[in-house]
């Protein structure tokens, strides 16, 4: 067999033979099966479809890449560049491969848990994979294991694409084929190995984007782990109490091992960072999957009991007000918090908070007031909101805003998100009109420092599970199971509830209108708050509703300010797209129909339009007709709908919906299109409180010593003209966490 090659090419191989090649210059190689000697064994190696590995031969002399010849047989070995013509083992260790057909597992760390990889070899080739994952998320990671079963055994190797948007599961069956294969040929997984010393940098993909990781190891350990360029979230992924950039490396430099536990609430990031140092270890020659094996000897499990004058169920964005609020009356405070960092849903929303009558919208010149914010919400609500709630709320919002300012909360500008919102109110940490996700950290990071500085303590993984009763059936704590599965018990005189909503729980939320189908909100949120009120025979309210948007699930598309053309399945427009986009989803919901389409094309200034195009995924097509073909709409009816659409954006005028004419991108190059499914972000209902956030029982009488806030008791305050704009729900849970914090710090003390 022939093959025509560069040497430049060839610059990329080991050398096993002595020849000099001119840079630039074909030549032809001759591509023959591997046949070595090696410590006085001949082997020649197959690869995993069971034919003969191969060498490439030119003039006499043999090159072969040094991974491919270390990967293949699991042996370290050292490289003379003056004595090209052998290679030096490290140890006098050689595993042959032995193994050519039966049943071989690995096993890796995936989303949720454990893969495990269990491959069926026959002759040398793999014939079978059943993949395995319970922890995967049903509909991301569990879903791609199917998939990921039939690229692994069509690969016939670890070396698979993977699935978009299941990138750590995706990862996590490459490394548990990889061991499974490892399995297969004997290779050595408890020898690190002999690594060549120096600095090896690594580019990986993080939550986000590409994260690099700079990895300096000696020839037997990893001596410094730094972490670069990265667009991770900030108060997620780095910059708050226990976040995986902040402590995965001295970690792993530590303990010399990659079985770092991924942080929970930042686990993509986690992961991202070992999967990295891994390559980086790999590169310099060394075993990773003996780091990744090595365990590390944790402190026993112990159960403990403590006691506090307040304790406050979840370190959101309630959670933390309610904290602070009850440290100024004077309280000892505890916060637990069921995730590995604080921050919840605030840390992961668009940053915005919403407030009339602020300072910065003065300095700026902003007309508004509380008056004004109030009576748009209480129209907009009908007649179906906690009037005496939501004024409350509107008449206290500029306060509130000052208040979490002076505990470090930061905001760059207040902003109109809309055209449907003129006024300047929403406050935003970025001080951009752009949508965005995972920019509230510039609210829950300084806060939580706050929080600490000031005396309070906050326990991460620690889920509160149950009330804690007295005899004559008042709150008097909170029983908390943590991480290791030690139970704490906290006794206190006030208790406070902010532990989120249900995104984390699809069976529930996948019932509400609209029938959303995918989520953007908080794993951890499984409405444990209101689990443990239902058990004290306290007041729940299950709303029918939801904060669902229009979005692509891939991309984010939707909740980003994204405004190319929608359509119906039909393929006919349907609304200025440029409103706010609780209103489009509204009207896809309103006219029986379960997705619409975002059609665009490559001039699309949304960098998640953008990032969607290069997805193989995408649906795309030359013509509208075509692309209709492909994704069932009606192609006659998209291609009008497309020719009208740019006319109108060369006019630079909307005659059939009012689009403003900024917004206007005529589609005249190749086409994409993404699919626009319900996606649930929060929740609504919860625990029923009444206006100074205490508990009510099931006879609307007052629970004593209980208090909730947030989206674990958002009920009244969403009325029938639905989610009324950006910033809703973290100022209303601001104001309500405050409250509760006054008034159980309050009662703690016995003001």
């Amino acid at each position: 067999m022939k093959k025509r090659i560069t040497a430049l090419a060839l610059a990329f191989a080991m050398v096993l033979g002595t020849v000099a090649l001119a840079a630039g210059t074909e030549k032809t190689i001759t591509v023959s099966p591997m046949s070595l000697t090696i410590n006085g064994q001949t082997v020649t190696p197959q690869k995993s479809d069971g034919t003969p590995a191969e060498v490439f031969a030119y003039d006499g002399a043999t090159y072969v890449p040094l991974r491919y010849l270390s990967e293949l047989l699991g042996i370290q070995v050292e490289w003379d560049k003056n004595d090209p013509n052998a290679a030096k083992l490290v140890s006098d260790k050689i595993t042959v491969p032995v193994a050519t057909s039966g049943t071989f597992t690995g096993k890796a760390s995936g989303f949720g848990g454990e893969v495990t990889a269990t491959i069926t070899v026959a002759d040398g080739k793999i014939t079978a994979c059943k993949l395995e994952g319970a922890g995967e998320t049903p509909a991301i990671g569990g879903a791609a294991l199917p998939t990921l079963e039939t690229q692994v055994t069509a690969a016939g190797s670890a070396a698979i694409d993977g699935v978009a948007g299941a990138t750590i599961t995706s990862t996590a069956v490459k490394e548990a084929v990889a061991a499974a294969l490892a399995q297969m040929s004997g290779a050595d997984t408890t020898d690190l190995g002999k690594m060549t010393p120096g600095d090896y940098t690594v580019t990986t993909k993080g939550h986000n984007g590409d994260l690099t990781v700079t990895v300096t190891v000696t020839d037997s350990e990893i001596k410094e782990v730094k972490v670069g360029e990265n667009k991770e979230t900030y108060g997620i992924g780095y910059g708050i109490v226990n976040a995986p950039l902040d402590v995965a490396p001295g970690w792993i430099v530590e303990n010399q091992s990659l079985a770092f536990d991924a942080v929970s609430g930042a686990t993509v990031t986690s992961k991202a960072i070992v999967t990295a140092v891994a390559d980086a270890v790999t590169k310099a020659g060394g075993n990773a999957a003996v780091l990744k094996a090595k365990t590390v000897e944790k402190t026993p499990a112990k159960d403990e009991t403590i006691t506090c004058d307040v304790v406050v169920a979840g370190a959101g964005g309630a959670g933390l007000a309610a904290g602070l609020a009850a440290l100024e009356e004077g309280a000892d405070v505890v916060i637990v918090e069921k995730m590995g960092i604080p921050g919840g849903s605030t840390t992961r929303c668009g940053g915005y908070f919403l407030a009339a009558g602020t300072e910065m919208q003065k300095k700026l010149n902003v007309k508004d007031s509380a008056a004004q914010l109030w009576e748009e919400l209480e129209e907009l609500g009908g007649k179906t909101i906690d009037k005496e709630k939501v004024k409350a709320f509107c008449y206290a919002s500029a306060d509130t805003f000052e208040w979490i300012v002076s505990n470090g909360a930061q905001f760059t500008a207040p902003v109109s998100l809309h055209k449907t919102e003129p006024i300047k109110r929403v406050h935003s940490t970025n001080g951009s009109d752009i949508m965005g996700g995972g920019l509230g950290g510039p609210m829950t990071v300084p806060m939580t420092n706050t929080f600490m500085e000031k005396g309070g303590k906050l326990l991460c993984n620690t889920p509160a599970q149950e009330l804690l009763l007295d005899k004559s059936g008042n709150v008097t704590g909170l029983k908390c199971t943590r991480a290791d599965g030690s139970t704490l018990t906290v006794n206190a005189k006030s208790v406070i509830l902010a532990t989120g909503g249900y995104t984390g729980d699809k069976e529930r939320w996948s019932k509400l209108e609209g029938n959303p189908a995918s989520t953007s909100g908080t794993s951890g949120n499984t409405a444990d708050a209101e689990k443990m009120v239902a058990a004290v025979n306290g007041q729940v309210y299950n709303d029918p509703r939801g904060n669902v948007t229009m979005t692509n699930p891939d991309t984010g598309v939707g909740c980003f300010g994204d405004s190319s053309l929608l359509v119906t399945p039909e393929g006919k427009r349907f609304i200025n797209e440029h409103c706010y986009f609780y209103r489009y989803t509204e009207a896809v919901i309103d006219k029986g129909f379960d997705h619409c389409w975002y059609i665009t094309d490559k001039d699309d200034p949304s960098a998640y339009a953008q990032y969607g195009m290069t997805l193989e995924t995408m649906p795309h097509a030359a013509t509208a007709k075509e692309l209709g073909e492909i994704i069932g709409v009606d192609g006659d009816a998209l291609e009008a709908t497309i020719a009208q659409y740019n006319k109108m954006c060369k006019a630079g005028k909307d005659t059939d919906f009012g689009k403003p004419a900024e917004y206007l991108n005529a589609l005249d190059k190749e086409l994409y299109a993404l699919k626009m499914v319900p996606s649930i972000s929060g929740t609504y209902g919860g625990v029923m409180t009444d206006a100074n956030s205490r508990v009510l029982d099931k006879n609307d009488k007052v629970v004593a010593n209980l208090y909730a806030a947030g989206e674990a008791a958002f009920c009244g305050l969403i009325g029938e003209g639905g989610y009324p704009m950006c910033g809703t729900a973290v100022g209303a849970a601001m104001y309500f966490g405050r409250l509760a914090g006054q008034q159980a710090g309050a009662a703690a003390k016995g003001k």
